[in-house]
């Protein structure tokens, strides 16, 4: 129930990898389940019970004692006050700056609450052993400047990197390959594109990608005139041939424009995860 933190997921599984650790009649194991594709997609009736009722994907953030479902060390993080951070490698082999890291990711046992018994146990032996790290999963979500950083910013690989509050360096605990196909995360935003050429079509060419689009961004309105319903991307792809490269948005539908109209897009995200997260 409580253990389980929803992470979000739209429920189609456009080829997605969705993965939960779940108990009971999910897996028998104590196995983490992954789902693949549109024939898997994610429905209320999978969801582990105490959880809110959407579709969505699910990632375990607190173990319980007896469960061994991933492979994980439990105690790794129990004496260890730990930060994260990030860093981009580009084409040419260079590093960026490595970003600013993260509050320590640290709740005490008990959430640092003395209960029954507990002050006298640490007068008689001058420790509070409930002050170890509660913490033994950690998902971390990197916002991106734009929904095509292989193509826009020539980044190939992100580094995931942790530090340790008395360490002097910071370690590389896991290197993510950036594609086409690489799913990221934005929080929700709106944004406009100014249409070229005068169709009518599942397609749109325009030169502006403000703030980045990518699938699931919903086109809302056209000059100003709302779409009911709105109609999503599908796909955005780079024509960089052209001078100014262009892009080409597929849409899940038809819209009707002028050379020179306004589309308005709006993005309400839930996080997506492709990468599939294991514990330290």
């Amino acid at each position: 129930g409580t253990d389980f933190a929803a992470i979000g997921g739209d429920g189609t599984g456009s080829n997605n990898i969705a993965r939960w650790w779940a108990k009971g009649s999910i897996s028998t194991n104590n196995e983490y389940v992954s789902l693949v594709g549109n024939s898997d997609a994610i429905s209320t009736g999978l969801a582990p019970s105490g959880v809110q009722d959407n579709p969505g994907y699910y990632i375990r953030c607190i173990r319980d004692d007896d469960y061994e479902g991933w492979n994980g060390d439990p105690d790794f993080l129990s004496d260890k006050f730990v930060t994260f951070s990030y860093r981009f490698k580009f084409d040419d082999n260079e590093y960026s700056l490595v970003a600013p890291f993260s509050q320590a990711a640290y709740v005490p046992q008990q959430d640092g609450y003395f209960f029954e018994g507990d002050e006298e146990k640490a007068f008689s032996s001058t420790i509070v052993n409930f002050m170890q790290n509660y913490i033994n999963n950690v998902v971390l979500n990197i916002p991106l400047p734009s929904g095509s950083i292989n193509e826009d910013y020539k980044v190939t690989d992100i580094d995931i990197l942790m530090k340790e509050s008395d360490g002097l360096v910071f370690k590389v605990i896991e290197t993510i390959p950036v594609d086409s196909n690489f799913d990221i995360t934005y929080t929700p935003r709106t944004t406009t594109t100014t249409a070229i050429g005068t169709v009518t079509n599942t397609k749109i060419i325009t030169t502006d990608l403000n703030n980045g689009i990518l699938p699931g961004y919903l086109l809302y309105e056209i000059n100003g005139v709302a779409l009911n319903p709105p109609v999503m991307v599908i796909s955005v792809e780079l024509n960089s041939t052209t001078t100014p490269p262009q892009y080409e948005i597929t849409i899940a539908g038809s819209a009707t424009y002028n050379d020179g109209d306004t589309f308005s897009w709006s993005y309400n995200p839930v996080p997506v995860y492709e990468y599939n997260y294991q514990s330290l």
